[in-house]
């Protein structure tokens, strides 16, 4: 359990169902209780619950059960390995890593000639 968070006690129940009762709405039952919104809306839902309800939420939190651990939770998107790739295109990559490349391009990552901004510009195609 949490060090900060409080456990509610029987008397801040009976507090926030009374506000409630009376037409208070969850920020100002936060301010008399010195709780959050977040933590009255979902004490308020609780306490809303039939007692049947409550032991099994009680037994799933304590065995595991939460939906996290169900795996409802989203499940990752991974990229798929069964992408087609075009024959053509699989040879002009073929082609362009087994280009003849001097010492300087393989050891510096310098583009082939005709691949790079000035052998574009010597050869006239706009880049």
């Amino acid at each position: 359990m949490n060090p900060r968070i409080r456990p509610w006690t029987a008397e801040e129940d009976l507090t926030a169902l009374a506000m409630r009762r009376d037409g208070a709405r969850p920020p100002a039952i936060a301010d008399a209780l010195r709780r959050t919104r977040g933590a009255v809306s979902s004490r308020l839902k609780y306490l809303g619950l039939a007692p049947e309800e409550r032991l099994q939420k009680n037994q799933a939190k304590c065995d595991g059960r939460t939906k996290r651990a169900q795996g409802v939770v989203r499940e990752r998107i991974t990229p798929s390995n069964n992408k087609f790739v075009p024959p053509a295109v699989l040879e002009e990559r073929e082609r362009r890593v087994m280009a003849t490349r001097t010492i300087t391009e393989t050891l510096f990552g310098d583009p082939v000639f005709h691949r790079s901004a000035l052998g574009k510009k010597t050869a006239g195609v706009s880049t």
